[in-house]
């Protein structure tokens, strides 16, 4: 999040027959999709260069096989970050009977279904606990939007400001058929 409350997140309710959905957009998407695009055309240059050592040697050096799949790995994680960026988004799906968090990579789907009846809370935190961010030794708050149930605690939204974290909560709790006290 940045200073003064912006944020490269915002929510977008969409009301269907018998759901609620808030879809997590982020903003900014072409610059992360240029970087991306700027990330894989160096990736290769710098595999490409591997790969030619290795052609040229003759006695095919350990060393250069492990740089180059240490380069594979650590270029398909970075990779794996950028198309979450450019291409995930986050969605929090409620129905009278149930909620869920649907985490999207353009095919890829990871739906995590909870029972209305098993949450406790639904809630914007200022801070996340569970993620820990530093800059020059200062601890930077991470927000997220939290649902507690009794077994355990899902964060969704991270980086999301209080203002369009209050408007998807409410359009969720709204569906949910729960009674909801504090929290």
């Amino acid at each position: 999040m940045l200073a003064g409350g912006a944020t490269n997140i915002s929510a977008e309710v969409i009301e269907g027959q018998g759901m609620t959905e808030v879809a997590f957009r982020r903003r900014g998407r072409w610059l992360s999709g240029l970087k991306m695009i700027a990330f894989l055309l160096a990736w290769m240059v710098g595999a490409g260069f591997g790969a030619l050592l290795l052609a040229a040697s003759s006695d095919s050096s350990l060393m250069l096989w492990v740089w180059l799949a240490a380069w594979g790995f650590g270029g398909l994680f970075v990779l794996n970050i950028l198309l979450w960026q450019t291409f995930g988004t986050e969605s929090l799906i409620s129905r009278a009977e149930e909620l869920t968090i649907m985490r999207r990579l353009v095919l890829i789907t990871k739906p995590i279904i909870v029972p209305a009846m098993e949450i406790r809370a639904l809630r914007w935190l200022a801070d996340d606990p569970t993620r820990k961010v530093t800059i020059n030794g200062w601890r930077v708050a991470q927000t997220a939007i939290e649902i507690a149930t009794y077994d355990l605690q899902l964060r969704c939204a991270r980086g999301i400001t209080e203002a369009e974290a209050n408007k998807a909560i409410a359009a969720v709790k709204q569906r949910l058929a729960v009674s909801w006290g504090r929290g």
